[in-house]
């Protein structure tokens, strides 16, 4: 199994199976929004690779990193 991201650090293997079904990869466009500050969406995303930014309106308030 690949280094597991922290948030999962501590788990059985069977835990990790289990969680990893309602997972899905997908690689993403510069640019791409993927949420909305107030929209209701129960999405978890946890970042593999690249710096995704964060960011309030116009202003760019923080940048995701591996395993956040």
């Amino acid at each position: 199994m690949k280094a597991l991201v922290p948030m999962f650090r501590g788990a059985s293997h069977l835990e990790v199976t289990a969680a990893l079904r309602h997972f899905k990869p997908a690689k993403l466009d510069m640019d791409t929004v993927l949420m909305v500050e107030g929209d209701d969406d129960p999405s978890l995303v946890v970042v593999l690779e690249g710096e995704p930014e964060i960011r309030c309106g116009e202003v760019d308030i923080a940048a995701a990193h591996k395993g956040d």
